[in-house]
């Protein structure tokens, strides 16, 4: 159940990247394109390291949980950082 959950955060995250790739940038500042990439590669990378999550919790793999556990963590706290720097130039973030 717990790999299932995880599957379907990995695949929430993977349509949000997909969303942010079809943003047309060539309306953004040069500091919008900086942040929106920095967001949908960290978007990309968050779907990827929860799949590897849930891998891990499926072959009840201590190791490779620990290691993707990291990343998740790891990228989360950039998303929260980029997502602060928009707050910063302006955007309002719910």
């Amino acid at each position: 159940m717990l790999s299932l959950r995880r599957q379907a955060v990995a695949a929430a995250y993977a349509a949000a990247a997909a969303r942010f790739e079809a943003i047309d940038r060539r309306n953004l500042s040069p500091m919008e394109v900086g942040i929106h990439w920095a967001l949908e590669s960290d978007l990309v990378q968050a779907g990827h390291s929860y799949q590897q999550l849930a891998a891990a919790l499926t072959a009840s793999d201590p190791v490779a949980w620990n290691a993707a556990h990291a990343s998740v963590t790891a990228t989360v706290g950039a998303l929260g950082a980029e997502l602060d720097e928009l707050s910063a130039i302006g955007y309002s973030v719910a």
